[in-house]
């Protein structure tokens, strides 16, 4: 049970770490952006761009799912096991916490489950359309797909 407790105190305070990292980012890059507290809305940051709100979803991961893959996974489900619709949620932040990366993505009816993002090409590829490379994610494009 400790051991349990611990994980989930864990878990809390790396997702916790990957809000306040994608929020400085965004303030960093000019963007007016606010964490939201968990009781009030269903996304964890807005940002007013434009005069328009734009709800991100955080999802923050620290491991890589193995030394050939050279990928990390992110679980774009709520604690329910149902996805997020784009009228709740218009990006996902997805943050490799050990690197201090962040990919933006835009929510579709379409986005997967399960996301796996590359930081790097391996061998020159990445292996198949599953695995995204992380280079060019970012707020600008994430929002200039939604409008």
């Amino acid at each position: 049970m400790i051991n349990s407790f611990k994980n989930k105190t864990y878990r809390f305070k790396l997702g916790k770490s990957g809000e306040h990292l994608v929020c400085f980012d965004l303030l960093r890059q000019g963007y007016d952006a606010f964490l939201v507290p968990n009781e009030i809305a269903i996304y964890d940051i807005i940002v007013n761009y434009k005069n328009r709100p734009i709800k991100i979803q955080v999802k923050t991961t620290e491991k890589l799912n193995g030394i050939y893959d050279k990928s990390y996974t992110f679980r774009t489900r709520k604690t329910n096991h149902k996805g997020y619709s784009s009228k709740e949620v218009d990006i996902f932040a997805l943050v490799i916490i050990k690197e201090l990366k962040i990919a933006y993505l835009p929510v579709t009816n379409k986005t997967s489950a399960k996301i796996r993002i590359c930081i790097k090409k391996f061998k020159n590829k990445i292996y198949n359309s599953k695995r995204i490379l992380i280079t060019g994610l970012t707020f600008q494009k994430a929002v200039d797909k939604i409008f």
